[in-house]
């Protein structure tokens, strides 16, 4: 039996965790490397050999060929589009899928022994959509998510999944043909991701200069209008709930993100960044769209929405 290597080169490996999630033996597991990124590594004492791992890893086995079949400007009508970072689309597509009796997947930041940490999670209630709305600059822990949205296309339930164009590959190459009519793909357009360990130093950053605790980061607020302004919710020493608009131009983290200096290693040759998608859908901002028109120039949002499947 040979000795299974899931990659030669940090370039080959996106992070997404579906080898960590198809393996039967519980044999991989996440590791940093010195900048905070996540990486698969095999327990050999568990490691039975059966190249599942290999076989799952989207990022390498599958080929998308799938292109825009249409393109449109979207706005929410039925959801509060100020909660969104842009248009509101992806809060739309969730709230119907959640009446249908369906789950959503998504990025949360939830608040895990005081520390911020991005996590996909799944929703079943409006009331919870919240939790997923906003962009999140940072690379999401996947953890079980994978194989719980198994579970549930195995039950007959509808299932929205929405992630970076890497990780939708690695659900698709996971779950393979089970009740794909029921599995709705939302893919983002990506701009690469700093790892969690980094913004978490940000995030110590913001503390020591607000003299507090954080409690909660947005990347987008609106407070001001629609852009890329961020909030920092923080306790400070007296326990005061307080809040405070973090702007782009003034941040590190965001002139780092922005200009590219701090992504995942992979994210420099990502072969997702084409016309070649791998959602059913793909989402973003449309920056620019009022010099198109004035339909949209309220400043509360705009999103582009691709669509590349007939589903």
């Amino acid at each position: 039996m040979g000795k299974i290597i899931l990659f030669h080169d940090k370039t080959e490996c996106c992070g997404c965790e579906a080898c960590v999630n198809i393996c039967p033996q519980k044999a991989i597991h996440m590791e940093e490397d010195e900048y905070g990124f996540r990486y698969p590594s095999i327990d050999e004492s568990l490691c039975v050999g059966c190249g599942l791992c290999q076989r799952v890893c989207g990022y390498k086995q599958v080929e998308e060929s799938n292109v825009p079949i249409s393109t449109y400007v979207a706005c929410t009508l039925n959801t509060d589009i100020m909660k969104s970072a842009s248009g509101g689309v992806f809060a739309s597509l969730a709230k119907s899928i959640i009446e249908m009796g369906g789950i959503v997947y998504g990025v949360s930041m939830e608040n895990i022994n005081g520390e911020l940490i991005p996590m996909h999670i799944g929703i079943e209630a409006e009331l919870d959509l919240i939790e997923l709305q906003g962009s999140k600059y940072v690379q999401s822990v996947m953890g079980d998510t994978y194989n719980q949205v198994k579970k549930q296309l195995m039950r007959g339930r509808k299932v929205l999944f929405s992630g970076t164009p890497c990780q939708v590959a690695g659900l698709k190459a996971y779950v393979g043909d089970i009740s794909k009519d029921n599995l709705l793909l939302v893919d983002i357009i990506c701009h690469g991701v700093p790892s969690v360990s980094f913004y978490q130093g940000y995030i110590k950053e913001l503390e020591g200069k607000l003299k507090g605790k954080v409690t909660d980061f947005k990347f987008r607020d609106k407070t001001s209008g629609w852009g890329l302004v961020g909030k920092v919710s923080y306790l400070n020493k007296k326990n005061e709930a307080k809040s405070k608009l973090i702007y782009a131009r003034e941040s590190s983290y965001y002139q780092l993100f922005l200009k590219g200096d701090v992504y995942r290693e992979n994210c420099y040759s990502c072969k997702y960044a084409s016309g070649n998608r791998q959602g059913d859908i793909t989402l973003g901002d449309y920056w620019g769209i009022e010099s198109l028109t004035d339909e949209f120039n309220d400043d509360k949002g705009t999103s582009i929405l691709l669509t590349h499947t007939e589903k």
